[in-house]
This record gives structure tokens, sequence and C-alpha cells, in this order.
């Protein structure tokens, strides 16, 4: 919906570039008429066109000559198909119309040349006659400012607390107002925010540290405050406990089912502290796998079922938290929800991939 609009709103832009500029056109009496074309033309006057709304016909005694000659002009370009689809007769009676209008009237002391009189007889000696010139026209256009600049004291219609710039009592923009007064500036800050918490949070789920002590420093120091928790030492209370006896215990009961005269001896410490392989007893530690959909689909395949296939499914979180599940009931991109054991009934729990610290598998006889 939103793309609609957009294209709408640039189409709407392309269609008002592309507008004529409204023509005005000025009048004797210094008025000015607005006309986008010409409507029509007549031997009398000439009809515009203003929007969509056709005006009243304008005699040509009432334009002013620059208007008459910037009509003849569109006439000769941009209008040429009004004045071609009237009739001879009328072509000619608004060809001199409009040479009546452009050509200045005969002054009544200095009379032109008579039709039919001939040339002028040369009397022999006499000086040559000198040629009189029409008298020019008055100028019709109203007396227009001078180009000089105004001074900034000079200005009228401003608001009082205006000052401009160029005052030098004028405060300058500070920092922090130039910052936020751009879109674009806004925009780069926001987007420069939003990636130092990503940052922040993903060091705080790195370290085992809180989000939100994390996030909160990140915003008086960006990328600063994540650096230096990156550098700290996981804390002793958060560390990751190395693979615990059960595990062992679960995976020497399982041989011993097998050879019913072995011993299982004591477990050395060393055995303990480092977890086994994935492949081995069913263990997977996150140092190890990276816990993602991806691992569950494959390697834990058989546990995605509708019912419990006789094994469990151990998960324990970063917080020490334990969950017993018998299935996997369902797998996004970012958590898996375990069909987990509650007393004599089956609970959906959603863990996320983030909050897993080690799995293992154990048979649910053991």
């Amino acid at each position: 919906m939103r793309g609609r609009w957009l294209i709408i709103m640039l189409g709407g832009l392309v269609w008002a570039h592309h507008l004529s500029a409204a023509v005005v056109y000025e009048l004797v009496n210094q008025q000015r008429v607005a006309g986008d074309r010409i409507l029509n033309i007549y031997p009398q006057g000439v009809r515009f066109q203003d929007g969509f709304n056709p005006g009243p016909i304008i005699p040509w005694t009432q334009l002013s000559t620059n208007s008459v000659l910037k009509i003849s002009l569109r006439l000769q370009g941009v209008d040429k198909n009004i004045f071609a689809q009237k009739t001879p007769e009328d072509k000619n009676a608004i060809v001199a119309a409009l040479r009546a209008r452009l050509t200045p009237a005969q002054r009544p002391g200095n009379p032109g040349p008579q039709p039919g009189g001939g040339s002028t007889p040369v009397v022999p000696g006499a000086p040559p006659a000198r040629l009189s010139l029409p008298a020019a026209p008055a100028d019709e256009l109203p007396v227009r400012p001078p180009l000089t600049p105004l001074t900034a004291g000079t200005w009228r219609g401003m608001p009082g607390e205006f000052v401009p710039h160029s005052d030098p009592n004028a405060d300058p923009p500070s920092l922090l107002g130039s910052l936020f007064a751009s879109p674009i500036s806004l925009f780069f800050f926001l987007l420069i925010q939003g990636a130092n918490f990503y940052l922040a949070r993903e060091v705080a789920d790195c370290r085992l540290r809180p989000r939100k002590i994390v996030c909160g420093l990140s915003v008086l120091a960006p990328f600063i405050v994540p650096l230096v928790f990156m550098l700290l030492p996981v804390p002793d209370s958060r560390a990751v406990p190395g693979a615990r006896s059960r595990v062992a215990e679960a995976a020497a009961y399982a041989a011993a089912e097998e050879d019913e005269n072995f011993e299982p001896e004591p477990e050395p410490v060393a055995a303990v502290s480092a977890p086994p392989p994935a492949a081995a007893g069913g263990y997977y530690h996150r140092d190890q796998v990276k816990f993602n959909r991806n691992f569950f689909t494959t390697e834990l395949m058989r546990f995605n079922r509708t019912v419990p296939i006789g094994e469990w499914l151990v998960v324990r979180t970063n917080e020490g938290r334990e969950y017993w599940a018998g299935r996997i009931t369902n797998v996004d991109m970012e958590k898996i929800t375990l069909s987990v054991a509650v007393g004599e009934v089956w609970s959906d729990q959603e863990i996320r991939y983030y909050q897993i610290n080690e799995i293992f598998t154990q048979p649910a006889e053991g």
C-alpha cells in the first residue's frame, strides 16, 4: 500500500512539473490577465483559458503593445493550429487587426502619403524633404523597483524576532541543534545508535553479562562500553561448568548392560572436567557445536516426532535451568519448543538458542 501511494505521488509531481506555466498578459490600464493558452481568436479580440475556466473576449484596444506582440508570436508557434482553422476572410481580418494595433497611429499634423498620389515632385535647388517618423508609443509598463539589494533593516513583513545570519549579534547554531535540524543527520544518528545497541546485546550474551546494564551504559559511550565488556573476563558464577558425572554414569551404565561382568571403576577427575565427544555419548556443548535450527533438524531429528521415542533430551541453559524433554514440537530460526515433563503432564517450553549451554541424551529407563 505504501509503494502504491509513493508511485501516485511521484506521478503527480511529474505531471505538475510538465504543466505549462501561467502566462500573464498586460492591459492598457496596467492590469494583468492570466492565460495558460489561447482558447480562440477573433477580429475583435482574443479569449484566453486559465486552467479549466475560459475567460471573456478581450478587445485588441485593451491589450498593451507587448501583449499583442506576444500573442502574434504564439499564433506563429505554439497556438498556430487555432489560426490555421480560421477561414481566409477571418485570417485577413485578424491580421489586419493585429497590424493596426502594432502600427502606431499617424499624427494629425503629419499625414502620411495618400494612395494614388504618386511620388512627391522634387524642386531643383530645394533642400531634400526630411523623413518624418511617427512618435514612439508611451511606456505602458509600470515603474519597476531598482535592482540594488536591500539591507536587512529595510525588509518588510518579517517577524520581530527574526535575525539574519549576516548580523554579527546572531547566535551561531549549536552542534546538537544542527544535528537534529536535518532529517539526514537524524537518520544516520539513529542508524549508529541501532548498531551500538545490537553490538551491546551480542557482547552481553557472549560474555554472560546482563543485557540491561551493558545496553544502558552503551548509551553514554557508544561502542566503547561493549569493547570494555568484551575485554573483561567471564564471571566465575556464570562460567560454563564442566561435564557432570551424570553423563559419565549414563555412558558407563550403557556399557555395563552389554557386558554383565563389567564393573564400572571410579572416574578420574580429568575425565570429568573435559566433556566427552559429541558422537560418543550424545553430549553437545556450546563450545563444541553451534545450536541453531540446522543442528536440531539434522543431529537430533529423531526427537522431532509426535510421540516420545523412549529417550530423554536433557537441555541445560546458561542460568542453570534443566529441561527433560521427550520430543521436539517446533523448531524456528531463533528458538526451539520442547515437550517437557512437568509432573505427570507434558508442557511446551520455548528456549532460545543463545540460552542453551549443553545438551545430552539419556535412555528413559535410565
